[in-house]
């Protein structure tokens, strides 16, 4: 297996022209997302450390726009978990995992409801 530069052989990716496996060298050299993404497609793991990229630079046209209504729901939804009286660290996890809590709240009472009644009906008999 022969040794590449890492720029060498995305440069070969682009082009179509690689026909046998390399040792990459990455030379500790930051490398861009893109490029990462092109040797990833190719079973080429970039090590985590090197890879950079600036957020003009990420396409979001697959996203849904936000619009007023899904703001006001999770600032509804943030206000929430502010107001729970639970330990800082759970409330960064919900915020960070992006957690409807209001939604979640609803599930969470209906099923307690629920397995509530349940109880009550077996024990009543």
């Amino acid at each position: 297996m022969s040794k590449i530069y890492w720029k060498e052989l995305v440069a070969k990716l682009k082009n179509g022209n690689v026909s046998e496996q390399y040792e990459v060298d990455f030379n500790n050299e930051e490398i861009h997302f893109k490029d990462v993404a092109l040797l990833n497609r190719h079973g080429i793991l970039v090590p985590e450390e090197l890879i950079v990229y600036n957020d003009a630079d990420i396409d979001f046209s697959d996203d849904p726009e936000l619009n007023d209504k899904e703001i006001e729901r999770i600032n509804l939804s943030m206000k929430i978990v502010d107001s729970l009286p639970i330990e800082p660290e759970i409330k960064e996890w919900i915020k960070k995992e992006g957690i409807d809590v209001s939604a979640l709240l609803a599930d969470v009472v209906v099923s307690f409801y629920k397995t509530i009644k349940n109880i009550n009906k077996h024990a009543a008999l």
